[in-house]
């Protein structure tokens, strides 16, 4: 194995994005997933045949959906919804979903295509920060497998704690198809409401707010 910076030229999206070729396939085990982190690699996953994705509790998945805090010039693209179909669109034709009961304390990334196969493992979620497009914690660590038979091990590892998992319904579909909705743009008026006024608690009051003296609220 040898240590993958995940910095300027080696980052972990720039290995994907070489090893996805046409007829591949990929297996991945994350914490989190992330819309933008798909957006990065999306043309180049459409390249596999299957992917088996591992993943975290429901609950955390819904929490990354929209990435951290370095996504913010992302979400500011306002793409989310389509991101969301494009996602949920690619999950039905190419993969399948499985969910552990715990946490899961690392990612693995393992690719297989013509010239063999590839493993990632280490501190690479399914976000932004994982495949090293936005800045990420200094302290983690990604590994690179080098030969042929660390990926091989590898692959087995993961082969043997997917078959350990059973299948069920995953709400990641659910979750997907809700981002993916369209919204009344009334929704969006009273969410910038509830976020200017939440704070205020007994500070809303309608005397303070408008002077009843000023006669405005017996207007039409």
């Amino acid at each position: 194995m040898k240590l993958l910076r995940n910095s300027g030229n080696e980052r972990v999206v720039d290995r994907l994005q070489s090893w996805l070729a046409p007829g591949s396939a990929i297996d991945l085990m994350s914490p989190d997933f992330s819309l933008y982190a798909f957006a990065e690699v999306r043309e180049h996953l459409k390249n596999v045949t299957h992917c088996r994705l591992l993943l975290g509790a429901d609950t955390s998945l819904a929490n990354s959906l929209y990435g951290g805090a370095g996504d913010i010039t992302a979400r500011g693209k306002l793409q989310g919804r389509w991101l969301a179909k494009a996602v949920a669109d690619w999950l039905g034709k190419y993969a399948e979903v499985r969910h552990v009961t715990t946490s899961l304390p690392q990612s693995m990334v393992v690719v297989s295509n013509d010239d063999g196969r590839h493993v990632l493992t280490g501190t690479c979620p399914f976000t932004t920060e994982g495949l090293g497009v936005t800045p990420g914690d200094r302290l983690g660590l990604v590994q690179l497998s080098d030969t042929n038979e660390e990926a091989a091990e590898f692959a087995e590892w993961f082969q043997a704690n997917w078959s350990s998992v059973k299948p069920t319904a995953s709400n990641l579909s659910t979750t997907l198809a809700e981002a993916a909705s369209h919204r009344p743009p009334s929704l969006l008026y009273f969410k910038m409401l509830f976020e200017l006024f939440k704070d205020l608690g007994d500070e809303l009051d309608e005397e303070m707010i408008i002077k009843s003296a000023t006669g405005i609220r017996n207007t039409i």
